[in-house]
């Protein structure tokens, strides 16, 4: 049964670093929109007069539209899971609906961010078959993927 009232939210450390995370996240997927300016595409292309970028967020790691995104994904599972949030403390999570719903929710958000860790290898061969050494000499100086210093 879904109860409570705005009286039983809260703030927590976990509820304000997942609203830290959703911002920062979403403001690195604006830097590398404005960084890769045309060639940014949401499917997977390599345009005629591409050229490889490697100012701004992808000086840091080759994939950071998609730290943006795990960022911000990770951000929504602290805020809303955090206690004191509306979706802990409305009692929508004991529902049977809102059983299905966040599971699903949290199937789909894990499948995303495992095909994009795929997308990524393909990504870079598709960029190493197009700018060749360029590419290969980018990659070195720019080893992590996704998270600076792990991956």
């Amino acid at each position: 049964m879904i109860r409570g009232t705005a009286n039983n939210l809260y703030l927590t450390l976990l509820s304000v670093t997942g609203m830290a995370l959703i911002t920062l996240g979403a403001a690195l997927r604006m830097r590398c929109y404005q960084a890769m300016k045309s060639f940014f595409t949401f499917d997977l292309s390599i345009r005629e007069n591409h050229s490889l970028v490697r100012t701004g967020p992808y000086s840091v790691v080759r994939h950071p539209s998609y730290s943006g995104m795990l960022m911000v994904y990770i951000g929504m599972a602290c805020w809303f899971g955090s206690r004191g949030s509306w979706i802990r403390e409305s009692g929508v999570l004991g529902t049977q609906g809102g059983k299905r719903f966040f599971g699903i929710f949290g199937t789909v958000m894990g499948a995303i961010m495992v095909g994009l860790l795929g997308r990524m290898s393909v990504e870079d061969e598709a960029l190493r078959r197009r700018f060749g050494d360029e590419w290969v000499e980018y990659a070195h100086s720019v080893p992590y993927s996704l998270i600076p210093w792990m991956y």
